[in-house]
């Protein structure tokens, strides 16, 4: 490693949509903009999560088989004992069946996580007729050695060869902290970095508060656009904390998706009435698809229903194939319905409370545009033009930055060569 490429920070915003750059709400980010690179970033299609796994391994999800939290595979469900909880489904309010699976997921499955080998489990709001056939999609942190068993992460590189890193994760400061302004949470961040080692390497912050605040009150709201303030400010400060700690750093900051408001609701509750659901297929309700297991031919008959649905479609091979989601195996639906916006699914199988805004539509929608800035002597060279850039790119990026030879697996290219 060079003497001039000892220390990295890459700040993860959530949700930081393209276009949110402005003088008037991001006057910090807009300032570096004028002297630094700032791309469009184009994500996959896929939830945070399935981005960040994307983001550490510098592959796509079919590769790495990390796409949605929730895959079918009954053989391994851990949530067999909720099936006694199935008189909850017939509560004629939907907000007190959530209130009691928020619950049980707050109680239950803390216990059960730490006895089966879990890093967290929660039953959401999936229908106690069908749990017993979903798990996890995967156990352990993002962290762990070898979480995605022949496609290491930057974290696993930096660990075999010896370089120090810090992920410092805001939504992880604890409840008091996770629903609150990112302005609440200033000191918890500036007392991390206060903490890290002399002699870290990689300093990750991966900041959650803006896509909370998208979802509860929508981009336009005054309190979402205050809270846009909030995390330029936090940008700043954690900037100025590393810089005043360790000196000079080069810096990554980046998004994982925009964010696009809901406007329509649509429900599917009425495929839990269908005739076969649970015996001839199943369904699962993410917020902006329908994934489909047809359990036997019969099933098939469900797709014909959904079909004319005007505010989605469903996918094709070949879209599969372009969206890198061809999976070899069943885990994440054998077909998937995916809604447009301005539309959301709700009530869905995930979201505690209404939307008011969403992201895991198509990545082609402008509204799904993220963003990349790269700040350092070594980031000169990065082309500024309009054509955005991907998220399997960082991981060979980060390695590059380190002189650290980037593995055969990775599919990104070097955005510093």
């Amino acid at each position: 490693m060079s003497s001039t490429r000892q220390r990295l920070l890459v700040i993860l915003v959530d949700a930081f949509r393209y276009d949110y750059l402005s003088e008037k709400y991001t006057p910090f980010l807009y300032s570096l903009s004028k002297k630094h690179s700032y791309l469009p970033l184009r994500p996959i299609l896929g939830y945070s999560d399935s981005i960040r796994a994307t983001i550490f391994t510098g592959v796509y999800p079919e590769d790495h088989n990390y796409w949605i939290m929730y895959k079918y595979s009954p053989e391994t469900s851990p949530f067999k004992i909720f099936k006694k909880f199935n008189f909850i489904d017939t509560f004629p309010e939907s907000f007190i069946k959530r209130g009691g699976r928020f619950v049980l997921s707050s109680s239950l499955c803390k216990i059960m996580a730490r006895k089966n080998g879990y890093s967290e489990l929660s039953i959401q709001n999936i229908p106690f007729k069908i749990i017993d056939y979903f798990d996890y999609s995967l156990k352990k942190s993002m962290l762990s050695v070898g979480a995605f068993n022949n496609f290491p992460t930057i974290f696993d590189i930096l660990r075999n060869n010896e370089i120090k890193y810090a992920y410092i994760d805001s939504s992880k400061f604890g409840w008091r902290y996770y629903f609150a302004s990112s302005s609440k949470l200033w000191k918890k961040l500036l007392e991390a970095v206060d903490s890290l080692p002399n002699d870290v390497g990689l300093i990750f912050v991966y900041l959650h508060h803006l896509d909370h605040f998208a979802h509860r009150h929508g981009t336009t709201s005054p309190v979402f656009l205050k809270e846009l303030k909030s995390v330029d400010k936090t940008v700043e400060f954690v900037i100025e904390k590393v810089e005043k700690r360790f000196g000079d750093v080069s810096t990554i900051i980046f998004s994982d998706h925009g964010m696009a408001d809901a406007i329509n609701y649509v429900s599917f509750e009425w495929l839990k009435k269908e005739y076969g659901f649970g015996r001839d297929f199943l369904f699962f309700l993410d917020s902006t698809m329908v994934r489909l297991w047809y359990l036997n031919e019969k099933g098939k008959r469900v797709r014909e229903k959904i079909e004319p649905l005007n505010y989605g479609r469903f996918l094709s091979e070949r879209d599969k194939k372009e969206l890198k989601i061809n999976f070899k195996h069943r885990y994440y639906g054998d077909d998937i319905f995916l809604i447009d916006p301005p539309y959301n699914i709700f009530p869905n199988f995930v979201s505690w409370l209404t939307p008011y805004a969403m992201h895991a539509y198509h990545p082609l929608e402008e509204s799904q545009t993220g963003m990349a800035m790269f700040i350092g002597e070594e980031f000169e060279k990065i082309r500024k033009d309009s054509e955005p850039i991907h998220h399997i790119e960082f991981m060979p990026t980060i390695l590059d930055y380190f002189n650290l030879e980037v593995p055969q697996t990775c599919r990104g290219k070097f955005l510093l060569r």
